[in-house]
């Protein structure tokens, strides 16, 4: 069964993950190449904070520390302990200065998706010609949606939203058909989180290649939500449609009228009503 494309880029700004040629909804956010290693340095800014230096303390400052604390409790032991201690083993209080990430947590998307076409939904059941096995759960769907969770307690929590689908139609209560072609969507169903075994290959494969050894992932993830949309769910789409000529249809006899089809207008923003 085939893969599904590959990752290549993302929006710095709503985190949302594109495939070549793809361009944000959000005319304005960023774009980060995660084949640049310039970019993938300024998605680590953005995540991780800039390196900053820090004091490394020893195992064994830390431990004279602790020896030493009930003794400065009471200065005329203190006083001569610690002078002993120092003088003795040449352990002083310095410390080394060390670069790491100014945030001790990732830092999210600081917008969501930006859902131009959100309007009243088309309601429908998904019809399709062919399935693809979601990247982490493995379930024969037409579409998925996986969100990366960074850090659950931050205000600002999602760090990736990988969203796709294959082409498919819906299959509408009043007998229309609406097409959607394969592509970037936008999957509003929430999803079920996986184990982090299973997520492991998926967030493994996410780390751009730049990044030195040591250096955290920009998708270091606390937990993964994968959701999927499969040939019979129940839909809503929440996009315009417009009518245009069906290349895909057979050729039709002279001077009849080419035949047309009904599609999703923008990029597919979806939810299985299911």
């Amino acid at each position: 069964m085939p893969n599904w494309p590959i990752l290549t880029a993302i929006c710095i700004d709503c985190r949302t993950a594109f495939r070549d040629g793809e361009r944000c909804d959000w005319l304005t956010h960023q774009i980060a190449d995660l084949g640049s290693p310039e970019d993938v340095s300024h998605l680590m800014e953005v995540v991780w904070g800039p390196n900053v230096d820090r004091q490394d303390y020893s195992a064994w400052q830390v431990l004279g520390a602790f020896l030493m604390l009930p003794f400065l409790l009471v200065p005329q032991l203190g006083a001569p302990l610690i002078i002993a201690f120092s003088e003795k083993s040449g352990a002083t209080l310095a410390t080394k200065s060390v670069s790491k990430r100014k945030h001790r947590r990732p830092e999210g998307a600081c917008e969501g998706p930006a859902r131009l076409y959100y309007k009243a939904p088309i309601v429908g059941r998904v019809v399709a010609n062919s399935t693809r096995r979601s990247p982490i759960m493995q379930t024969d769907c037409v579409a998925y949606g996986v969100t990366v969770i960074g850090a659950p307690a931050k205000e600002r929590p999602v760090l990736l939203r990988d969203d796709y689908t294959l082409p498919f139609s819906i299959e509408c209560h009043d007998g229309r058909i609406v097409d959607i072609d394969g592509g970037r969507a936008d999957v509003m169903t929430p999803g079920e989180r996986t184990s982090k075994r299973d997520a492991h290959d998926y967030i493994a494969k996410l780390r751009p290649p730049s990044l030195p050894v040591g250096e955290p992932s920009p998708f270091e993830a606390a937990c993964v939500f994968e959701a999927s949309v499969r040939p019979g769910d129940t839909i809503a789409l929440f996009n315009d449609v417009v009518v245009e000529a069906n290349t895909h249809a057979l050729s039709t006899p002279y001077r009849q009228a080419a035949a047309t089809r009904e599609m999703a207008k923008g990029t597919p923003c979806i939810e299985v009503r299911d």
